[in-house]
């Protein structure tokens, strides 16, 4: 009889004992996923706007090859270090500065004439904009830089040699 309580007293003993293990090993893998700061995206931690561009229409206005590119960058959560941005249609000129050690929060960086080679975009339909691909990114957005569409209205393509 005594032989069977002492059995049970040791089962309960490992039962408590493993119940408390893996409530530790849950708990401890809760904090560590929680205390993990979330990495913003860039669409959420910098604000991109198109400013005015210089370009050529083909095609009945549905392609324009841009020469120069007009945009700014502003830092709306906070401030923003080792800045850069690259365009994905044509290629930045040779010499020009396309990084920024720092961006204050609520300061904007103008680049209104980065000029382009062989930079075509196709008109959108659906958002009645040329849409041109940029690539941007910061150290406080994993330092990877994003694709985001920078979209081009019509009425702000600077077209040379027309009234």
């Amino acid at each position: 009889m005594q032989k069977n309580i002492r059995r049970r007293k040791n089962r309960t003993k490992w039962i408590v004992l493993s119940v408390f293990v893996v409530l530790t090993v849950i708990g401890a893998a809760l904090v560590l996923t929680m205390s993990q700061p979330k990495t913003p995206k860039v669409q959420d931690y910098l604000r991109v706007m198109h400013t005015e561009s210089i370009g050529e229409y083909y095609q009945n206005e549905t392609l324009v090859h841009i020469t120069y590119l007009g945009f700014n960058v502003t830092a709306i959560v906070a401030d923003a270090h080792d800045l850069m941005y690259n365009v994905d249609y044509g290629k930045l000129t040779e010499g020009q500065d396309y990084t920024r050690d720092l961006l204050g929060k609520g300061d904007t960086w103008d680049l209104g004439g980065v000029q382009l080679t062989d930079c075509y975009v196709p008109f959108n339909q659906t958002t009645n904009t040329f849409n041109m691909p940029i690539t941007l990114g910061c150290y406080e957005t994993g330092s990877i830089p994003e694709e985001i569409i920078l979209q081009i209205p019509k009425s702000q393509i600077l077209v040379l040699g027309q009234g």
